[in-house]
């Protein structure tokens, strides 16, 4: 299925409110499997930003929920997930550095690995990854809206294990706003999130429990 699309450009708070059903020209594309690589390949993540995030595992018989609060200030990541019982893991990411710990505890625990990524932290996949997919792999691509945000969607083929995935990408963000992933047609993932507010969250933040910065020196 073909589909032209404008893809908007982000807007200040002011010049939403005043042009919420307009968009700014950033590029003309027609959305196919063969093209939506190139579509992708305009937006960026903003170097700042904050919003909740949900993650719905389920099984048979069963599902669990997990939702997280993330922030992103230069560089520096911090989730803050609340788990089945109430408690909350803070945990702060920057570099392969991580530090992570629980409620209003003062003492963190410091761990570092190369392979740590914000998007695995986050149990969040990483939808760049279309990038390096072959487009006879690229089942289904399009523009289109989900949920009142514009999304750019891609649905993955069946690999030889079963798994598809399907991504809604936010133009206006640059953020993977929704994801499912299915096994043989089975649902047994599903991300979502709210769109970033306007303002960049504060640096307090990012500050371990003893109020020195992250990742310490």
């Amino acid at each position: 299925e073909d589909s032209t699309i404008t893809l908007p450009m982000r807007t200040t708070e002011s010049e939403a409110d005043d042009n919420k059903n307009d968009s700014v020209d950033l590029n003309i594309l027609s959305i196919t499997p063969a093209t939506v690589q190139a579509a992708i390949s305009t937006l960026s993540r903003p170097a700042s930003y904050q919003r909740t995030q949900t993650v719905v595992i389920y099984w048979n018989g069963g599902e669990s929920t997990t939702t997280a609060q993330v922030a992103v200030r230069s560089g520096v990541t911090r989730i803050d997930t609340t788990m089945k019982d109430g408690t909350v893991c803070h945990t702060l990411l920057c570099d392969g550095t991580s530090a992570v710990w629980y409620d209003s505890e003062t003492e963190w625990v410091t761990m570092h690995a190369e392979e740590f990524s914000a998007d695995a932290l986050q149990r969040m996949p990483t939808y760049e990854s279309v990038l390096e997919l072959d487009t006879t792999q690229i089942l289904k691509a399009e523009y289109s809206m989900h949920e009142d945000v514009y999304c750019i969607y891609i649905q993955t083929a069946q690999d030889l294990d079963g798994y598809a995935e399907h991504y809604w990408i936010s133009t206006q963000s640059g953020l993977l706003y929704a994801a499912e992933r299915t096994l043989n047609g089975d649902l047994i993932y599903r991300f979502s999130a709210t769109e970033p507010g306007i303002d960049p969250p504060d640096e307090t933040l990012f500050l371990l429990p003893d109020g020195s910065r992250f990742p310490q020196q």
